[in-house]
This record gives C-alpha cells, sequence and structure tokens, in this order.
C-alpha cells in the first residue's frame, strides 16, 4: 500500500511469486533470500487500510545452515513467516540496488553447488541418531529381560524398565523438541555401562548372585559399547542445547536410522550371542541338556591327562557305590533319607540325606547330598546321585567337569520334623518358591550337578547330563 493509501491493484499477489516457474524467485523472495513458497493478501480484515501498515504475511521455505554438521540445506522443512510492510510499490521483476549497478539478489539455495534438478541436501540428523540408538538399547535390554528375570527377579525388572524407558524415550524424542527424552536416554545409558563395568569385573555386589563375577560375552561388549556412544552423544547435547540435534518430525533423515536398528534388533536376537547373554551365569549352565552338551563332555574328557582321567575314573567308582547302598527307594527311606516333591520327569524321585544336604559341606564324590530313583514306589531302582554345592564360583566337583556344574538361583530351606537341610532350588521339583516341599525359598544361589553312573542307567549324553530319559513304569 502506497504512502497515498491506494492499493497498486495491478500487482497480484502471485507475482511476488516465481517469475518463470521454474524455481526463480521473485521481489519478495529476493529481499529475504528465500523461495516464496505462497502469499495470502485478504486476511479478512486484518490488515489496515493505512501506509506503512501491514501489507501482507507470507509463509515461506527457509535456507539456513544444518546446526549439527554445518552443511547449507535447502529447504529445512520448517514454516516460517514474515511480515512484509510496504512504503513503496512492489512491482513484478523490480530490482534492487547495489553500488553502481543494479541486480538480483541470489538465492540462497544457488549459493552452493547443484547435482541436476535438485536444490537439496540430505543430511544425517542427530536427532535421528540419537533416537536410533534409544530403540537400540531398548532392544537389548528388552531382549534379555525375561530370561535374567528368572534367573534373579530384581535385575529382570530393572532391565525391563530401562528397556521400557529408552524406547519411550526414542519416540518422543523425534516428535518433540522436549529436553527430558535426551535426559531418560543419558541416564539410562549410564546405568547400563555402570551395571555391567561392576558386574564384569568386581561381581555382583548383593542378591542371589553377590561375589559372582559372570564372562564378559560379545552381546555384553556390544550393549557396552552402544550405551557409551548413546551416554556420549545425549549428555554433550544438553551441554551445548538439544536444539543442535536438528527438527522434529518424521522425516528420512530422522526415521532412517530406526528403521535400520528395527531391521538388525530381530537377527541379533536369535544369535548365540543373545543366548548366551540370556543367563546370568551363560547358556553353558542352562539347564536344557541336549546332544551337543554330550559332545562337550567328550571333548573335556579328552582334554584331560591320564593321570587325571584316572582320578575322574576313580571319583565316579566313589559315587556309584554311594548310591549302590541304596538300591531301592524302600532302602533310602529306611536309612533316613526324606522323599521331596513328586517324581519329575528327567530326574525321577528325589531323597535327600539331611546329614550332608548343609551349606558348609565341600564336594565329595563319596557323599551325595541327593539321590534319584526311577518312581515314587518303595521297589524303584535308583538311577543316579546328585551333589548341591554352595558358594560364589564353579565347585571344582569332578576332574574337568567343572563347566557342567549349573546354576541355581535361589536355595529351599527346610526346617521342621523332617531335619534342618537345604536343597538347590529347582522350580520343577519344589514348584513355585519351594511351596510344594514345604520349604522357605531365599536368595542364596547354589550348583548343582548329577551324575548317572548307575550300572544300566547309563545316558546318551554322558554321566553328567542334567536329565535322564527315564523309562516307563511297565519297561
Amino acid at each position: 500500500r502506497s504512502h497515498d493509501g491506494h492499493t497498486n491493484s495491478a500487482i497480484a499477489p502471485e507475482d511476488l511469486l516465481h517469475r518463470n516457474g521454474h524455481g526463480e524467485t521473485g521481489t519478495v523472495a529476493h529481499g529475504t533470500h528465500d523461495e516464496i513458497d505462497s502469499v495470502e493478501a485478504d486476511f479478512r480484515g486484518f490488515l489496515h487500510h493505512r501506509p506503512g501498515e501491514l501489507l501482507t504475511v507470507v509463509p515461506f521455505l527457509g535456507c539456513r545452515t544444518h546446526d549439527v554438521s554445518g552443511e547449507f540445506v535447502n529447504p529445512i522443512f520448517d514454516l516460517h513467516l514474515i511480515v512484509v510492510q510496504g512504503e513503496r510499490k512492489f512491482s513484478h521483476g523490480q530490482m534492487l540496488p547495489t553500488g553502481n549497478q543494479t541486480r538480483y539478489p541470489e538465492p540462497c539455495w544457488q549459493n552452493q553447488p547443484v547435482s541436476g534438478a535438485s536444490t537439496s541436501t540430505t543430511t544425517l540428523s542427530g536427532r535421528g541418531l540419537l533416537a536410533a540408538l534409544g530403540a537400540l538399547i531398548a532392544g537389548l535390554h528388552l531382549m534379555v529381560a525375561l530370561s535374567r528375570g528368572a534367573d534373579w527377579r530384581v535385575e529382570g525388572t530393572a532391565l525391563m524398565i530401562l528397556g521400557l524407558l529408552a524406547a519411550a524415550s526414542a519416540v518422543v524424542l523425534m516428535i518433540s523438541a522436549a529436553t527430558w527424552p535426551v535426559i531418560v536416554l543419558g541416564v539410562v545409558s549410564s546405568i547400563s555401562v555402570v551395571g555391567l563395568l561392576v558386574t564384569r569385573l568386581a561381581g555382583y555386589p548383593l542378591g542371589p548372585f553377590v561375589d559372582y563375577t559372570p564372562p564378559l560375552t560379545a552381546f555384553d561388549i556390544i550393549t557396552m559399547v552402544v550405551t557409551l556412544i548413546t551416554a556420549t552423544l545425549a549428555f554433550t547435547s544438553l551441554s551445548i542445547g538439544v536444539e543442535h540435534l536438528g527438527p522434529t518430525g518424521l522425516r528420512f533423515d530422522t526415521v532412517a536410522p530406526l528403521i535400520v536398528v528395527l531391521a538388525a534388533l530381530p537377527g541379533l536376537s536369535v544369535t548365540t550371542w543373545a543366548e548366551e547373554a540370556a543367563y546370568i551365569t551363560g547358556q553353558s549352565h542352562s539347564h536344557g541338556i541336549t546332544g551337543d552338551t554330550s559332545i562337550s563332555i567328550l571333548a573335556s574328557s579328552e582334554l584331560l591327562t591320564i593321570e587325571q582321567r584316572g582320578q575322574l575314573g576313580e571319583q565316579l567308582i566313589l559315587a556309584r557305590a554311594s548310591g549302590m547302598q541304596y538300591p531301592t527307594l524302600g532302602d533310602a527311606v529306611n536309612a533316613g533319607w526324606v522323599p521331596l516333591g513328586d517324581v519329575v520327569p528327567g530326574s525321577g524321585q528325589l531323597v535327600i540325606d539331611p546329614v550332608t544336604a548343609q551349606r558348609e559341606r565341600s564336594f565329595d564324590p563319596a557323599q551325595p547330598s541327593a539321590l534319584l530313583y526311577a518312581t515314587n514306589d518303595d521297589q524303584a531302582p535308583i538311577v543316579g546321585v546328585q551333589y548341591d554345592l554352595w558358594g560364589a564360583n564353579t565347585p571344582e566337583g569332578f576332574v574337568g567337569q567343572g563347566p557342567l556344574w549349573h546354576l541355581h538361583a535361589g536355595t529351599c530351606e527346610i526346617d521342621d520334623e523332617r531335619g534342618s537341610f537345604v536343597l538347590a532350588y529347582d522350580e520343577l521339583l519344589a514348584g513355585t518358591a519351594c511351596q510344594d516341599i514345604d520349604a522357605r525359598l531365599t536368595d542364596q544361589i547354589s550348583w548343582m550337578i548329577r551324575a548317572w553312573v548307575i550300572p544300566g542307567w547309563d545316558t546318551p549324553s554322558g554321566p553328567f547330563a542334567h536329565d535322564h530319559p527315564l523309562p516307563t513304569a511297565e519297561s
């Protein structure tokens, strides 16, 4: 609008747009160094009809440098508003003076190399990268939370909470400029790093695995590297300002890293790395014994020297003799052994010796903690012996067979008319929290190994397999 209060009706709003439809900017665009996207000249009385007042409000796509990478980016998909105040007429194609010559100001996107017809540059978004790392941390934690919880409920719950917090923060980080998702990711990552370093270097400071030091696995190393990178990026962003992570929104530069992570997680979950990390003591201490385990038993025996093989043979003879003292279940009960629980597939009927089933005892092949019988009938034959020990580290036990001991996350304590003794917690036998055997569950870890050394009852998986393919009652 001019000073005389008249409107230049010869200039239409679209005259301020592209002059030729090929991305060349109009007058206002040159003045602001930004390409005009649209013009609206009538705001239904919002504009005053006086000279020098608001002429129009112009939304446009702005050109600016990328906050993280420093690269020139066009267009940045942010909606800006410029207010154009008219002191003189705008005309189509009007040029701006500069020195002794008149020229069009060069649009910002023309100040950079352009390949082909493209006028934009795709860059990596710091926001998208941090969100993808958060999603990866969530996947790594949730992947092992349930199985770790079976070993120790507290650790499983902690992993679940950390994983859910990381997942929620990753989602919010992509769509919101709030600071708290960055803080949460930094804290979650730091807790994970500290937890891994403490338990893998100094052992568990509390709980049923106190003083036990798990081996550092490939899965642990991956988790540690990812959490270290995430913590560094999160706290760096907090120190310089989270706005430097880039704009929010679901765009290629924010979504692409997340898609890569989500595609990789299913493959990682089925690797032996994840399977080994699923249990605190590793896959080698899991209860499921298969044909592969029998191979490891044979391999372990083949590594023994002649002297060690002789020692192992002597131990097996002592274990066999200790079981053969009570050839039937009735013989063991008459001698003071206490039946516990029902018949369990893979192990049969267990009876325990109140004298030898104590936490303070050391390994003695001639004094098993429990005897295993085919059924709960008084005439049921003995099929194997069981040894339970307590301590932070894997027991020595049978020569060369240390890796075959497996760990139980708890101990059943019995103190009543049956006697005062303990038993390694096995939920199949004792039930939930030892309820099926009228015992009290404590969080003290225990180690257990079985020896199938009774003549005629050897197993295809070797003498130290966890389970025995017991025959049917008819056979």
